[in-house]
């Protein structure tokens, strides 16, 4: 009979905890595995936590720049693809982003005008963000994978933790990604379908 205590310890194919773990040898034209969808996801919260890092970085480093790269990279806003974002917190009639522009706005808020000090409060990943980590940890027997050649979806959480002060706060929004393999020479999993939103309190309905 296993004890308890060790049950814990048993590794949880649903996550891949502690982040960063090995993302190596990707890139190749075969079907989507879920390794593959577990470092995209893993991708889109490391490149989240470094765009808050370099907003609050002394002196401020370029985060609209790297935000470029991070939606480039990681959203199918390429040629041949398309993204439906709907993102956490959203406000109509901006509630779906289908447009880099519109997608770079979410994150870090609109251009500033010239001469105009940039807006803290304009933009999720300004939030001073010192963690993030997934899930696709559903309920005790489903894991939130689905692989079908080279589409995938993804459902769980990401847990960030925002530093407000001396104080630590918890963020626990619910996610759906839905990925395709590019047909580029990169062969990276993009981002087709992103909905979010936060996790609702227990016993209560969810609000967004």
């Amino acid at each position: 009979m296993t004890d308890p205590s060790e049950k814990a310890l048993i590794p949880d194919p649903c996550n891949e905890l502690p982040i960063p773990f090995p993302c190596g040898g990707l890139g190749r034209p075969d079907p989507i595995n879920e390794h593959e969808v577990k470092c995209a996801q893993q991708d889109w919260c490391l490149g989240l936590l470094e765009i808050s890092r370099r907003y609050h970085a002394v002196p401020r480093e370029d985060y609209r720049g790297y935000a470029r790269a991070f939606i480039n990279r990681l959203y199918d806003f390429g040629p041949r693809g398309k993204v439906f974002f709907r993102p956490t917190l959203a406000e109509f009639p901006n509630n779906f982003r289908t447009t880099f522009e519109g997608t770079l706005e979410y994150f870090v808020g609109k251009e500033p005008e010239p001469g105009q000090p940039d807006d803290p409060n304009d933009g999720f990943a300004k939030k001073n963000l010192i963690s993030a980590k997934f899930s696709n940890r559903l309920n005790e027997k489903t894991c939130g994978i689905q692989v079908h050649g080279n589409t995938a979806m993804a459902m769980g959480n990401v847990f960030l933790i925002e530093r407000k002060g001396n104080k630590d706060e918890d963020i626990v929004v619910d996610k759906v990604f839905a990925y395709r393999k590019d047909d580029s020479a990169n062969h990276h999993l993009k981002l087709m379908v992103h909905m979010s939103a936060l996790r609702n309190e227990g016993g209560k309905p969810a609000f967004e």
